[in-house]
């Protein structure tokens, strides 16, 4: 569940904190000092100071990693929530699924199947609004037809970033119901 960029941050956190506990036990194993003995007192501040150090810069690390885990699933399943709702004809709010992508923590082709998403919410919702507005019959019945046309598309898109949501797949095979087909792949080799 943790991106690759930060598996490598946290691997390069820690080999850094071991790197500098191992030196500094060195340090204090051999009372290697360049600038001669210090005395008792100094030796134990320096080892709270650098166990204190070293404690903080693996807990900073370990708790980011852990809340951006935590927000992640918070966000899965509040896009599962959203993804499950019928289709009606009032207003959607795509306020989750912009949520989500904002995050950074879901892969680029979600991220683009979500983009995809919010933009036929938007189109779906200024349809909504227009037909509040709209006079007569004829408008009504066109801007009707407008709504019902875009029902299936979001409902494909909807099921198809809810299927990917529940097996946590990156991507998936296939081109998606969510982007038009002259929108270019971010995955790799396409």
């Amino acid at each position: 569940m943790i991106r690759e960029a930060n598996k490598t941050l946290l691997v390069i956190v820690l080999v850094i904190s071991v790197v500098v506990f191992l030196a500094f036990s060195f340090v204090v194993w051999f009372k290697f000092w360049p600038i001669g003995e210090p005395n008792e007192k100094f030796w134990d501040w320096l080892i709270a100071l650098v166990g204190t150090l070293l404690s903080f810069i693996i807990g900073l690390a370990g708790g980011a990693l852990h809340l951006q885990t935590r927000r992640k699933n918070h966000l899965r399943a509040l896009l599962r929530q959203e993804l499950k709702e019928t289709l009606d004809l009032s207003y959607i709010h795509p306020l989750v699924v912009e949520e989500a992508v904002k995050s950074g923590l879901f892969d680029d082709d979600l991220n683009r199947d979500m983009l995809g998403l919010a933009k036929m919410y938007h189109k779906y919702n200024h349809h909504v609004t227009t037909l509040r507005t709209a006079r007569g019959a004829k408008s009504q019945e066109c801007i009707q037809s407008s709504i019902e046309s875009l029902k299936k598309p979001i409902n494909d898109c909807r099921q198809h970033i809810f299927d990917n949501l529940n097996h946590n797949r990156n991507g998936s095979a296939g081109a998606s119901p969510c982007v038009p087909e002259n929108t270019p792949s971010t995955r790799s080799g396409e």
